[in-house]
């Protein structure tokens, strides 16, 4: 597997495995992030990783040859070849067309029955290949090909929070309400970001869906729920 590190701006070094979107290639981007973490490198500001890539910024512009050489020496050594543990988090959704915005059109577009959506998306276990566009927002990978479906041409202003939602072969949860052009299939009530708190789901996670009921989500309490995450070893 190929690895590219280059200058990324006055302050900040970009670090590339192969060009393609898979989970191998990403879990070797999780594991040099938490590697790079677990340093506590003090020039370190931020670590920014994505699917294929990651953005290491500095407090002090770095030197880029000694910081190529510290991160290939990550790499070779081993130290971010596995991961150890992971989570798989389980997502309460509620499929009713009341808050899966666009469930219908995207059963009628693609022939299915709402069953039939349900049935697909809780089906698959999610990869989480990257957090944005907003905090907290997880990009997870996997979703059926049956279910793919483009961007809205005509975002909408404002997503609710926690809709649960598909675009092309991912899904995502808006873990609050901004702007979006992704199909709605449906909402949690479950809280995956708060300001200052480290959230639900990270990169490198595992998240699997499940349905419940209207009556469900209207009285759904965190109380009920206090751990939604299955340490996998």
């Amino acid at each position: 597997m190929s690895c590219k590190i280059s200058q990324y701006g006055a302050k900040a070094i970009l670090v590339e495995f192969d060009n393609e979107i898979s989970v191998t290639v990403n879990l070797k981007i999780v594991s040099l992030y938490r590697a790079l973490h677990a340093s506590k490198a003090p020039n370190i500001s931020s670590i920014i990783p994505a699917y294929n890539s990651l953005v290491i910024k500095y407090w002090i512009a770095p030197k880029i040859d000694q910081e190529s050489t510290i991160i290939k020496t990550i790499i070779d050594s081993g130290q971010s070849s596995t991961i150890d543990t992971f989570d798989t988090i389980e997502i309460p959704v509620c499929y009713s067309p009341e808050l899966g915005l666009d469930l219908n059109n995207i059963c009628k577009t693609k022939g299915l029955t709402v069953e039939q959506v349900i049935k697909t998306h809780t089906a698959a276990e999610y990869h989480v290949y990257m957090l944005g566009f907003t905090p907290g927002f997880p990009y997870l990978g996997g979703l059926d090909k049956s279910l793919s479906m483009p961007r809205k041409k005509d975002p909408r202003i404002s997503i609710p929070k926690g809709s649960v939602a598909i675009v092309n072969e991912q899904t995502g949860i808006y873990p609050s309400s901004s702007p979006g052009g992704w199909q709605i299939i449906g909402r949690t009530p479950v809280e995956l970001f708060q300001a200052g708190s480290k959230p639900m789901i990270n990169i490198g996670d595992k998240v699997k869906f499940y349905a419940i009921s209207q009556e469900e989500f209207d009285n759904y309490s965190p109380s009920l729920h206090p751990d939604l995450s299955l340490k996998t070893q």
